[in-house]
């Protein structure tokens, strides 16, 4: 027998624990161990994946934590982690975050639509700062949201991304004229955080 073909097999043992193992334990090492091997192919990120829906949390929180370090590669299952942002479990939910920010700019519009929707705010604004410039447009459109919770909201992140959200500044420059007084505190916030930048862009 091949090296390879041992590798195979186990990939093959570990995915099969992970899926039908009775006990949450053993469920559990295959996930941690399944996710230490390279290169990963579409069945074990799948495998992984599938791992969010498990009926034990500390498994779908390893499982999204997993996913968030593979990164990139992981975009397949920026669906998967969306729905996890509403576990009822806070740590599946908040690594269901983190993960997406981990994973970058393919999950921006799941992040902007779990912004909208207000929960975990904290959060959500880390996962902005993980994924950085990239994510500014979106924060951007949700300046001109009817709700003015969602227009705070997209403007509070950009406050913490400081100067990563400088391609934001004209659009916060108009914000200070919002109709809603905490929008508008929180756009001068967030000029007042980017320094020379805003400076320079806002109306004498």
């Amino acid at each position: 027998e091949t090296a390879q073909a041992r590798i195979q097999r186990r990939i093959r043992r570990l995915i099969d624990n992970l899926q039908r193992a009775e006990e949450s334990p053993d469920r559990l090492y295959a996930l941690n161990e399944l996710s230490k091997l390279r290169p990963l192919t579409e069945e074990m990120i799948s495998a992984i994946t599938d791992a969010l829906k498990d009926l034990d949390a500390e498994v779908r929180g390893s499982a999204a934590e997993q996913l968030g370090r593979i990164g990139i590669e992981a975009r397949v299952a920026v669906p998967a982690l969306t729905t996890a942002l509403k576990d009822s479990n806070t740590r599946v939910s908040t690594s269901a975050v983190q993960a997406l920010g981990q994973i970058g700019v393919t999950a921006v519009p799941a992040l902007v639509g779990a912004l909208k929707e207000g929960s975990q705010v904290g959060a959500l604004c880390m996962a902005f700062m993980e994924i950085g410039p990239e994510a500014i447009p979106a924060l951007v459109g949700g300046l001109e949201d009817g709700d003015p919770g969602i227009r705070i909201n997209c403007a509070m992140a950009m406050s913490l991304m400081r100067a990563q959200a400088k391609a934001a500044v004209p659009a916060l420059v108009l914000a200070l004229k919002d109709s809603h007084p905490g929008v508008r505190a929180i756009a001068a916030l967030a000029l007042g955080r980017m320094g020379a930048e805003a400076k320079e862009a806002e109306p004498a």
